[in-house]
């Protein structure tokens, strides 16, 4: 393996544990739990929350990222796929920030499996990007730092074998989704 690609890796990774460490732990004590029932897309889940009773099932679109579409394959699949066995049949932790709600009506969250931020490691896993929208979130650091690492190591749409080639953004605008 090229020594280049290692030490950019190592220093990124011990970038990203030195940012992660300087962040406030959020207060997980008071966000809503949910049980997750299934991943619809890359970044949106469909859950039934715990803290309200006989609680319909909501859409929660997950903060700071965009996944690739289903239809940008192989990527859009596997993030889906992925997202599904992280948290598929767990609890979940939510945590809103306002509007707590899209133009869509899905909720807006930072998404917790137990310590992971599941958005966090979905960018880490190049399996999303960050999200413009992203400017200014509580985790803009911490996902930007995820995304880096992803990119130098050739994780997922990074790899340079087969890299993603249209934003999702870009994609969905294209395609008029």
């Amino acid at each position: 393996m090229n020594r280049t690609v290692v030490w950019r890796g190592a220093i990124a990774l011990v970038m990203c544990l030195g940012l992660s460490a300087c962040q406030g732990a959020p207060d997980l004590e008071r966000s809503p739990q949910a049980q997750v029932t299934r991943a619809i897309t890359g970044d949106t889940l469909e859950v039934q929350r715990l803290d309200q009773p006989n609680a319909i099932l909501e859409k929660v679109r997950l903060l700071g990222i965009d996944a690739p579409d289903l239809r940008q394959t192989p990527w859009g699949p596997q993030s889906q796929t992925q997202l599904s066995q992280w948290v598929v049949g767990k609890p979940v932790r939510l945590e809103f920030i306002n509007p707590p709600r899209d133009r869509r009506n899905r909720l807006l969250a930072y998404v917790w499996q137990g310590d992971m931020l599941v958005n966090e490691a979905l960018v880490n896993n190049g399996l999303a990007l960050v999200s413009p929208r992203a400017n200014g979130s509580p985790y803009e650091q911490k996902l930007r730092h995820a995304q880096s690492e992803a990119r130098t190591l050739g994780r997922g749409l990074w790899d340079p074998q087969q890299p993603l080639r249209t934003a999702p953004a870009e994609f969905r605008k294209t395609n008029g989704f």
